[in-house]
């Protein structure tokens, strides 16, 4: 996993700011944040050249737009972290497309992470989780709009790739030991369509072979990256939806566990497809629960 001494955090003035921050708070130490860049996009207020000087002067603030803006954003952040160790924020407030700039910022600041809120609807705002983190090449952070609650278990879904063991790294990094957070691995066993059996007892036999498989496979990706298996709780469960998120949310919601961490491929063009495939469903559908993929 990348570091993630660089943040860029997305704010747009709505209650889920607060969860934004709320998230940080957990976060920040173990996740080794050192700077955090508090992103605003207003919409562009330029007034067009023929609009009449004295309509102009009967809207013009006594204080400039985004003055007022980043006050506010600042005043939010120091009552919020403002005790946090090590910790140093910024606040810019810019005009523009807000998914553009978004992104652009990003590459400008060399961010190692993007925090950004995963509404169940955007408002219209333009940054749509699913949208953004298309494009990003950061680590992501995803916030519901609901209160973040103390993290106390984490469910990392694993393929047995190199992805999947940067995000139980990455879990092992927000659970020491001495945390007590339960750290939960899923792994969704692909089962062949029904009418491809023959038979009750075949279809049980290949279904234990099945996952016989998938237990021997998990043993053998532990075993290569040099993980404690006792370290955690495993888990693995029939794709009977033909739907690996589904499944996914679907055991997040029974387990209620706190924060998902996966590990997602990078930006070539099957790796865009792969990442659709699953993470991508996830986010939309995963809207209590924040979510942290990790490249």
């Amino acid at each position: 996993m990348k570091t993630n001494t660089r943040a860029i955090v997305a704010m747009d003035l709505s209650q889920t700011d607060q969860y934004l921050l709320q998230i940080i708070k957990q976060v920040q130490q173990p996740l080794g944040i050192e700077t955090a860049y508090f992103l605003h996009v207003m919409p562009d207020f330029t007034v067009p050249e023929n609009v009449d000087v004295e309509f102009q002067k009967m809207f013009a603030p006594d204080q400039p737009v985004d003055e007022k803006v980043s006050e506010r954003l600042q005043n939010s952040i120091q009552k919020e972290l403002g005790d946090l160790k090590g910790f140093e924020t910024f606040v810019d407030v810019r005009e523009g497309k807000p998914y553009q700039k978004l992104v652009h910022w990003i590459d400008v600041k060399e961010a190692d992470l993007l925090i950004l809120g995963n509404k169940t609807n955007s408002g219209g705002s333009g940054v749509t989780a699913r949208r953004v983190a298309r494009r990003a090449e950061s680590n992501i952070l995803l916030v519901p709009d609901v209160d973040v609650k103390d993290i106390k278990s984490i469910l990392v879904p694993v393929d047995f790739s190199e992805n999947s063991a940067r995000a139980i790294r990455t879990a092992l990094k927000m659970a020491p030991l001495s945390s007590g957070i339960a750290i939960n691995l899923l792994y969704v066993i692909d089962m062949p369509p029904a009418e491809y059996y023959v038979g009750a007892s075949r279809d049980a036999g290949l279904r234990g072979l099945l996952k016989e498989s998938a237990r021997e496979a998990f043993q053998r990706f532990m075993k290569e990256f040099d993980l404690d298996e006792h370290r955690f709780k495993v888990h693995f469960v029939e794709n009977e939806y033909s739907n690996v998120a589904a499944h996914i949310n679907e055991f997040d919601k029974e387990q209620n566990t706190d924060m998902l961490i996966m590990g997602a491929q990078g930006h070539s063009a099957l790796e865009r497809f792969i990442f659709g495939s699953v993470t991508e469903r996830l986010v939309e559908l995963e809207k209590t629960h924040p979510i942290l993929v990790v490249r």
